[in-house]
């Protein structure tokens, strides 16, 4: 009687266990970070995605959302934004850096093998830079039109 009680315990253990991965399987994740350096370091670029803000990244930190698979814009500033196509189970890397004159900010799709490699040295920004987690979701936070 135990060990059926046992098997059956663990099968739905198993079973949630395999649900979860699966729905992980479900979304991306694209991870933006930044290395310090000293120009402008002492500001948090906010990054957007398709014109919604996500989050602001400090110096030697990084965030990670959550989007659906589809096409997407991510930028930090709104000039020369090119579409990227992400597809569910991947990471996508995008590293914040500063224009030659310190000015603006801009986000570089970084390969996979290096953003992983880069984030190791980071740590994980503060939960009051992050306003949103997934995306889509369902409250908008700050709308900035994209330069077309």
């Amino acid at each position: 009687m135990r060990s059926g009680r046992f098997l059956a315990v663990l099968a739905v253990c198993f079973m949630f266990s395999f649900l979860g991965s699966a729905l992980a399987q479900d979304v991306a994740n694209v991870y933006f970070y930044r290395i310090s350096g000293y120009t402008a370091w002492d500001l948090k670029p906010s990054i957007y995605i398709n014109g919604d803000r996500v989050g602001r990244v400090g110096n030697d930190r990084y965030f990670v959302v959550k989007v659906k698979p589809g096409t997407y814009r991510f930028h930090s500033d709104r000039r020369n934004v090119p579409s990227v196509t992400v597809e569910a189970g991947k990471s996508y890397y995008f590293r914040a850096g500063v224009s030659q004159w310190g000015n603006r900010f801009h986000l570089t799709e970084v390969a996979p093998d290096q953003g992983n490699d880069d984030i190791k040295q980071l740590e994980l920004d503060s939960p009051d830079h992050v306003y949103h987690e997934t995306y889509p979701y369902t409250e908008k936070v700050s709308r900035v039109p994209l330069d077309k």
